[in-house]
């Protein structure tokens, strides 16, 4: 299977929440799986090691809710600017997936940039992104941690945060779109 394997229906906002977060949600799952385990244990003789695993096991699952908690925050913010197009150009983005066919979390070209990279979700409808600004690195390296701020065409500037390369890919696109 590959990474960008096409689904057989158009995209979703759940789905795209669920594939911005799909790593924090398997890892918070099996420690969920493993607590329960370990509290359902019941034999005496390892009783020692149950309560370990069982402390070890809920501080991880709180830890993981804490990061998918923090992590949908992002996602969320993120879908506020996909209600902002919504509202803008009078369309449901649910809608304008079927109308293009959109079946990926990579889709680069045409009408749509949509992308969902790390914990992000990039999804902009041609012509709603208008002006960039500078993209600014970070001290975390060349990948990871760049910014740059956007205007757009509902009149706000934005910050737009996370890969060097996903930036550069949405940059590149509009340019493309405006030419």
């Amino acid at each position: 299977m590959g990474k960008n394997r096409e689904r057989r229906r158009p995209i979703t906002k759940t789905a795209l929440f669920i594939r911005a977060v799909r790593v924090s949600l398997l890892v918070s799952i099996a420690f969920g799986v493993l607590a329960w385990f370990a509290v359902s244990s019941t034999s005496d003789a390892q009783a020692g090691v149950w309560e370990a695993l069982r402390f070890a096991a809920g501080s991880a699952l709180g830890l993981q809710v804490f990061m998918l908690l923090t992590l949908s925050v992002l996602v969320f913010q993120d879908f506020r600017t996909i209600a902002k197009q919504e509202k803008l150009y009078g369309f449901r983005f649910r809608d304008e997936m079927e109308k293009y066919q959109i079946k990926t979390f990579q889709q680069i070209k045409g009408e749509w940039f949509v992308l969902v990279g790390g914990c992000r979700v990039y999804a902009f409808r041609r012509g709603f992104i208008t002006d960039f600004g500078k993209q600014k690195g970070s001290m975390l390296g060349k990948k990871l941690g760049a910014k740059m701020m956007v205007e757009c065409a509902d009149g706000v500037v934005r910050v737009l945060g996370g890969d060097r390369s996903v930036l550069t890919a949405l940059q590149n696109w509009v340019n493309d779109t405006q030419n």
